[in-house]
């Protein structure tokens, strides 16, 4: 999970090895940077840990695609727009 204010942040994430599963545009930053701690946060709580094996930079906010349906579920709700079909 990340946020990025441009196309350039994004690539080079996808250049280190990191895939976009989807992705939500137009977001105020102080409710996209909410989601993510809330998200992470979420994760944790269900016992999801991080993935160590992650390229640089985002690990803490990485989590396995195991449950991948139910997060993006989650994350709609949050969001206040449809699920995202996986």
């Amino acid at each position: 999970m990340g946020i990025a204010s441009g196309s350039g942040r994004v690539r080079g994430h996808v250049g280190r090895g990191y895939e976009i599963v989807t992705q939500w545009q137009n977001l105020e930053h102080d409710q996209a940077a909410s989601i993510e701690r809330q998200a992470i946060a979420y994760w944790r709580a269900h016992g999801w840990p991080q993935v160590d094996a992650t390229p640089k930079d985002g690990r803490t906010e990485t989590v396995s695609s195991d449950h991948l349906p139910e997060r993006l579920a989650w994350l709609a709700r949050l969001l206040e727009v449809e699920p995202v079909a996986t």
